[in-house]
This record gives structure tokens, C-alpha cells and sequence, in this order.
């Protein structure tokens, strides 16, 4: 599903290590990039969209280093407000995803998380890929995250009807390649205790049913190591906990929700799990 991919990139080092590692996703089917730079023009009103050269020497740079790997690589520079450039271009170019650096401490100054990817995710139908870049030690020195992407995904799930194309991606993905799922949904504990805490179980029984139907799909897709989890509590947390304690290589839901889901990704304290989160994270839209 990551045939073609927009990766955003603000020229930074930490950028310079997100290159890095998309020039290693040859071995996850990435075949095109989309190396794009974003100019606003409020922040460089005397540059009449002209390019500065040591911008296109830097994104040349950058696109060396992705076609050593075999990938096939064009330049785009835009200028204007960049969450509304982002999306036109990848809606323009047809990519399968936008591929966006995360760090919790914000290294990536333009783009990381915040107003342009979750601008950019609530505009757009095509999925997202965080990318966590940690620092270590020092400011010069970044840790990238595992590159086998698809090796063992975690899958959240809160069974909504905008959630379903998420779950769409995860039977393609599974039917490409051996792979371990871990299908999770959390049990909100604010919503019990507020709503039906007097049918707790009844509602954890028909959630689990939900669960098997979701692994049997799976299973008749051809997937062979999928297992189930229903957890009690508050889901971004509970989230991060299970990334932290456990080895996935890949945190997949999808961006809207009737839940929990809506709430993280749209809502006030958008974007934490993608913020926290040690491993990269897809968010899948639902098609408009």
C-alpha cells in the first residue's frame, strides 16, 4: 500500500535521518517518492517563489540518498500555507501515503506534529505515516525506528463505520507479506463508569464477539498469526503502555472514529499517541 509516498521533509538533520529510513522501505513495497519542501511565503516575502539555491542543493542531497536505494525520486517545492500544499500535492501526484517525522520534543519545527499534519489529516483521504526520530544523547546524534515497518502490527480498532478503511489496509498488508497482528480495542474506563458500568460484562462479551469476527476475516484473508486483545481503561494511555511494553513494529488505526478514536486524533489533545509513540504510526482516513 506504500507504492508512492509524499515525504515531507524541512531540511533539517532529524529530516536527513527520516530520508534514511524511507530509502530502506524498497523491502515494503515503496517504490516512488515525493520529496516535498514547503516555503511560506509569509516567512520569506522577498523570495517572489524563487527558490534559494542552498534549498535545492539540500533537497538534492536528500533525493541521492533515496535513489542509492534503487527508489524513483522527484523534487517538489511549493509555496504557501503548508498543510494546504501538502494535501493538494499528494492529491495531485495520487500517492498512497504522506510520510510525516514525529518527535515528542518537536525537532521537526514545520512539520511535525501539530497544526499541519492534523490540518492535513482531517482534509485529506489518504493514509498518514509518522515516522518517530528520537533524540539521543545530544541534539546531533537521532535514533530511527525499526525498519521492518510491517513485522508485527498493533491494530486498534473501535469497530466504526469510518474506522473500517484501516481495517481494509491491515487485510492488503497481511496478504503481501508474513506478518504478526495484534488487534486491540480499550474498553474506555470514563465512558463505563459514566454509561453501562451496571453491564460492563455484557458489553465486554459483545465486544470480544466483535473481536473473533475481526480475527476470522483475517484469518480467512490469509493471515496467520493474529491475535486479539480487549483491555479496561483510558485508551491513549493504555495505548502507549502496550507500544512501550512490547516489541510491534507498527502502531495502525484509523484517524476518525465514533469513539475514542475521534477524539484523540480530532480532538483537543490531538495527536498525543502519534507524539508519544515509539514506534511509527498509519492513520487511515476514511475515503471520502
Amino acid at each position: 500500500m506504500l507504492e508512492k509516498v509524499l515525504l515531507c521533509t524541512d531540511l533539517s538533520p532529524p529530516s536527513d535521518k527520516l530520508v534514511q529510513f524511507v530509502a530502506s522501505l524498497g523491502n515494503v513495497g515503496v517504490k516512488e517518492v515525493i520529496l516535498a519542501h514547503i516555503l511560506s511565503t509569509g516567512q520569506h516575502p522577498a523570495l517572489d517563489l524563487a527558490v534559494p539555491e542552498n534549498i535545492i542543493k539540500k533537497l538534492e542531497q536528500q533525493k541521492r540518498i533515496l535513489e542509492n536505494k534503487g527508489l524513483q525520486v522527484s523534487i517538489e517545492v511549493s509555496f504557501g500555507i503548508p498543510s494546504a500544499e501538502l494535501k493538494n500535492l499528494a492529491e495531485k501526484k495520487d500517492v498512497s501515503a504522506i510520510v510525516i517525522g514525529s518527535h515528542g520534543k518537536g525537532i521537526f519545527k514545520k512539520l511535525a506534529i501539530g497544526s499541519v499534519s492534523s490540518e492535513v489529516l482531517q482534509n485529506t483521504s489518504i493514509p498518514c505515516l509518522f515516522i518517530p526520530i528520537a533524540l539521543v544523547d545530544t541534539e546531533e546524534c537521532y535514533q530511527l525506528p525499526c525498519e521492518s515497518l510491517f513485522s508485527k502490527i498493533l491494530y486498534c480498532t473501535d469497530f466504526s463505520t469510518a474506522g473500517k478503511q484501516s481495517f481494509i489496509e491491515l487485510k492488503k498488508i497481511g496478504q503481501e507479506r508474513d506478518l504478526s497482528v495484534t488487534i486491540l480495542h480499550v474498553q474506555d474506563r470514563s465512558l463505563v463508569e459514566t454509561y453501562y458500568w451496571q453491564k460492563i460484562d455484557d458489553v465486554a462479551e459483545e465486544i470480544f464477539e466483535e473481536l473473533k469476527q475481526q480475527k476470522s476475516e483475517l484469518d480467512d484473508a490469509g493471515l496467520k498469526d493474529v491475535h486479539i486483545k480487549l483491555s479496561y481503561g483510558f485508551p491513549k494511555e493504555t495505548i502507549i503502555e502496550r507500544l512501550q511494553n512490547e516489541e510491534y513494529s507498527l502502531l495502525l488505526m484509523g484517524s476518525q472514529g465514533k469513539g475514542y478514536i475521534e477524539e484523540l486524533f480530532l480532538g483537543s489533545v490531538s495527536y498525543s499517541v502519534v507524539r508519544k509513540s515509539p514506534v511509527p504510526v498509519l492513520l487511515v482516513p476514511p475515503k471520502r
